[in-house]
């Protein structure tokens, strides 16, 4: 069962307990109909609470006329009050995690109305999100980062012109021992970013752009931002708050859609 499954799951279980405490001092046939709706909808669940439920709800009830007697009806609010503390358990167990959407900022979620994103981006930007919605703030000013480097990374790959500066300065690297070119053919194909050795880190790419005249006025900027997303990915007590994670990020954006990158 997917956590959407499960989700709507306790939610019409919810509903079915609710209404029978509404039924419970009336209509004896009304409420035995609820208990089996939901004792199927407790056994098609699987939970653990089914077995329980059914001893209790199954039993035999007495009635006056087809209705439920009115000295019955405050032990039944009993064991709905019984039944519904053991659902909250099965829940908890569950350990579902709250979406905060509040958490996140106008700014961020506005981004693709802001910069055209490519299919890699809009991935990131949404794990930033989720991050931010589930309290994880750390990782989000990580994913914040990520999205920031992709975007500025693409935007230099993406124009012929930037490329060729950026392979130019890449292609003049020389190793130190032996004065021979560390990257004599350059990057010919976008997924060697990932796989060119020596590696390429992110520093060094922005230190090539910059020296193919590309990050002119943001690169004190970006360096900063990277140092700082170390310190964010790093294993350190370090604790950022959501007001923290969120001015961080909001920088990042700030950065990708203005000059020389808008």
């Amino acid at each position: 069962m997917s956590a959407v499954e499960l989700a709507s799951t306790f939610v019409r279980l919810g509903q079915l307990v609710e209404r029978l405490q509404t039924l419970r001092g009336g209509s004896l046939d009304a409420f035995q109909a609820a208990v089996a709706q939901l004792l199927a909808e407790l056994e098609r669940a699987k939970f653990a609470t089914s077995k329980a439920a059914a001893g209790v709800l199954n039993a035999p009830l007495p009635n006056e006329g087809g209705f439920i007697p009115a000295s019955l009806s405050g032990q039944l609010g009993s064991v709905l009050t019984t039944v519904t503390a053991a659902l909250l358990a099965e829940a908890e167990r569950q350990k579902f995690l709250p979406i905060q959407d509040h958490l996140v900022s106008d700014k961020l979620r506005k981004l693709p109305s802001q910069a055209t994103l490519t299919s890699t981006q809009t991935h990131l930007l949404d794990e930033c999100i989720r991050c931010l919605e589930c309290g994880a703030y750390r990782s989000a000013s990580v994913m914040g980062w990520n999205l920031c480097y992709e975007y500025i990374r693409w935007w230099m790959w993406n124009d012929p012109t930037r490329r060729a500066a950026f392979n130019t300065k890449l292609q003049a690297k020389l190793d130190k021992k032996t004065s021979t070119p560390v990257y004599p053919a350059g990057i010919v194909a976008y997924d060697e970013f990932y796989s060119i050795k020596p590696t390429l880190g992110e520093r060094d790419v922005l230190d090539f752009m910059k020296e193919a005249g590309l990050l002119s006025g943001v690169y004190d900027t970006l360096t900063a931002r990277l140092r700082e997303r170390n310190s964010y990915a790093h294993a350190n007590d370090l604790v950022p708050t959501i007001y923290q994670a969120n001015y961080y990020i909001e920088g990042l954006i700030d950065i990708i859609t203005s000059a020389p990158f808008k």
